[in-house]
């Protein structure tokens, strides 16, 4: 269950101008702030629009709360009286943030000097926040009213769970309580049974499904698994290793946007451009899914070489290559489902895709031909922990960096 933050001393006007209003055309960045986490109104719109799990999912049910609330603010009448002080505190809001319209022609249009303006937008943020505050407590008091008769269907749940012994279970799956006498006579008939329904529930269409996909996990292993067997110390071993990856880079990720169809939606597929863009949306998915976790295989495996690990068995690196498969399609699935959640059903390409596309397209060629020429210095210790600690730095400068660039 998901854990639920009661205090709301962080909701403040300033979290809500900084953290919120400065994000409102980056959907992804709003989508990543304390409110798009914490807050149950904003869960409860995601929940009620079925919007994803993934930054640009919350992003868009916290803009469609904030949108309501807005609109709440905003003062009845036509014509906007910027001598009324709520139309002013609504119309900065408005103008500045929603409309991405600059300070300056904001204080021309309101007739304000300058400190007037900043502390109105404060006021206004502040104002905002109230409203954000008031509809998660209300929401937060309808839930407890609830909560006593949510334990009673809980605890009853748990009884049922409790009561399901492993036999229960079993006799779902194996219809054993459909078994006839004959089969009832010996275990050994019992297992004929289970095995009857077991091959029964296979159509020619999920056999040559389960086919393809343990296909396409031998294809990858045999490819990629050789990467992950350090070390590497024959040249030609080095050079028909890569060579194996880089193929693979561009093969698996292609069969795999081919063969996986995304999630469903209703989307209006009403000319050749429309299923194209489909098609260029899960070949992006793929390709950025399997290349870019594949490389990532390589730093626990190297990390492992250098504290002085063994060389990883072949089993075990068979089950590694699994991760680049299922993330390259669960990519393939969910890029083109998320532009439908982003732009609605006529499918649109974000202007990042091509980007993405192009970058992990040949991103896995790169990584093969880096990897050849760099080996002997990736495959060093001391070089290698080095490059972990410089990577680790940078990435607490760039932290360091984004956190004073929002504030």
């Amino acid at each position: 269950m998901t854990k639920t933050n009661t205090s709301y001393e962080w909701l403040t006007g300033e979290i809500v101008r900084k953290e919120m209003l400065k994000w409102w055309n980056n959907i992804s960045q709003l989508g990543n702030s304390r409110a798009a986490y914490e807050l149950r109104i904003v869960r409860q719109r995601q929940l009620e629009k079925k919007y994803t799990g993934i930054p640009s999912g919350r992003g868009l049910a916290l803009q469609e709360v904030l949108k309501d609330l807005i609109e709440e603010i905003k003062p009845t009448g036509n014509e906007p009286d910027f001598a009324e002080k709520h139309w002013r505190l609504y119309t900065i809001i408005d103008e500045q943030y929603l409309k991405n319209r600059a300070p300056n022609v904001v204080i021309e249009e309101l007739g304000v000097s300058k400190s007037t303006y900043y502390r109105e937008q404060n006021n206004a943020c502040e104002l905002l926040a109230e409203k954000i505050l008031l509809s998660e407590i209300q929401l937060a008091s309808a839930a407890s009213k609830n909560e006593e008769t949510y334990a009673v269907h809980l605890s009853h749940a748990y009884n049922l769970v409790g009561r399901e012994t492993t036999r229960n279970w079993l006799d779902k799956i194996f219809k054993w309580q459909e078994a006839d006498e004959h089969a009832r006579s010996s275990w050994a008939g019992m297992f004929i049974w289970s095995l009857n329904i077991v091959t029964n529930r296979f159509t020619p269409e999920s056999f040559l499904k389960l086919m393809t996909a343990i296909l396409l996990w031998m294809s990858t292993a045999w490819f990629v698994s050789p990467l992950l067997q350090w070390p590497l110390d024959s040249l030609e071993t080095r050079k028909l290793i890569t060579t194996k990856y880089a193929i693979a880079s561009l093969v698996i990720p292609l069969c795999v946007g081919l063969l996986s169809k995304p999630d469903p939606h209703e989307f209006k597929i009403e000319t050749r451009k429309h299923r194209f863009i489909i098609f260029f949306l899960r070949m992006t998915g793929a390709f950025v899914g399997f290349n870019g976790f594949a490389a990532m295989l390589i730093i626990p495996v190297s990390i492992g070489h250098y504290l002085g690990f063994p060389t990883l068995p072949l089993w075990i690196t068979w089950f590694l290559v699994l991760i680049p498969l299922l993330f390259s399609q669960i990519g393939a699935r969910r890029i083109p489902a998320d532009r439908y959640i982003m732009f609605g059903s006529s499918p649109r390409l974000h202007k990042a895709d091509l980007l993405f596309f192009s970058v992990f397209l040949f991103f896995g060629i790169f990584f093969a031909i880096f990897f050849y020429l760099m080996y002997d210095y990736i495959s060093n210790p001391i070089v290698g922990i080095q490059c972990l600690i410089a990577i680790l730095i940078l990435s607490i400068w760039k932290k360091i960096k984004i956190k004073k660039l929002n504030q």
